[in-house]
């Protein structure tokens, strides 16, 4: 049962008063009746049965106004969850395909021939001498992704590595001086925590940009930034920092593109 708001009580009680102050009118004019006090009586309690009945309404909307806010409120955050599940279902399944991908194209290729060649590449992994390669191949594979120890392992089969698929070509930069014709590429590959860019030069000018090494190494994944750091860089090696004047460059041409 509802407990009566402080307003009904009070209006409720102005009516008894009323009441009884119409009794005591009527018992001192000898009982006489007003219709028009009759009236306003019956006026008043109407009124106060029409404002309790509003009161309990509006109560009762602000209730369920409330009610339904807090249930958007719990579907909202549920759906944030369920998007963030997802995300990191997708950020999973992707790691897995990454490292399925690798581990398929190292056998594939017979890039990892011995254990010595582990003991080689992964310094730091120790493993048991028992197992057969193949399933130490898939092990230690997964211990470099999982511990940003990849670096070596890409840097021994980089000519090999840059055409699968755990390689990303990002940009291309191609520049023309006359006859002389030059290309640049930026690569990125990636362990779990750690991002690597490289780059790949071929053509007269192949020196005129450090390729030895990688280009740039970061614990966040941010291809726009290289890319603009790339492009900055070709374009110094294309003027030769300057020297080169609009004259020395007028049938030289520079030219960048995406592959992806």
């Amino acid at each position: 049962m509802k407990k009566p708001s402080n307003l009904t009580l009070i209006l409720w009680v102005l009516l008894g008063l009323f009441i009884l102050g119409g009794y005591i009118y009527l018992v001192y004019t000898v009982y006489e009746l007003n219709l028009k006090f009759c009236v306003i009586i019956f006026a008043m309690f109407m009124l106060v049965v029409y404002v309790d009945k509003y009161l309990r309404k509006y109560k009762g909307m602000q209730y369920e106004i409330l009610r339904l806010t807090n249930e958007n409120d719990t579907l909202k955050e549920r759906r944030e969850n369920l998007e963030n599940q997802i995300v990191n279902l997708e950020s999973i399944v992707d790691v897995l395909s990454y490292l399925e991908n690798l581990k398929k194209f190292v056998i594939e290729e017979n890039l990892i021939k011995s254990k010595c060649d582990i003991d080689f590449l992964f310094l730091s992994y120790k493993y048991d001498e028992k197992k057969p390669l193949d399933e130490l191949i898939n092990d230690v594979i997964e211990w470099g992704y999982n511990n940003d120890e990849l670096d070596d392992f890409y840097d021994e089969h980089w000519d090999e590595l840059k055409y699968s698929d755990s390689v990303i070509l990002l940009q291309i930069c191609n520049m023309n001086h006359n006859v002389a014709c030059t290309t640049f590429q930026l690569f990125r590959h990636n362990s779990k925590n750690k991002y690597y860019y490289k780059i790949e030069s071929d053509g007269d000018f192949a020196d005129s940009i450090d390729t030895f090494g990688y280009f740039d190494v970061l614990e966040n994944q941010d291809d726009e930034s290289i890319i603009d750091y790339f492009k900055s860089v070709c374009n110094i090696a294309y003027d030769i920092d300057g020297e080169l004047t609009a004259y020395d460059l007028d049938d030289a041409s520079i030219e960048f593109f995406c592959p992806i």
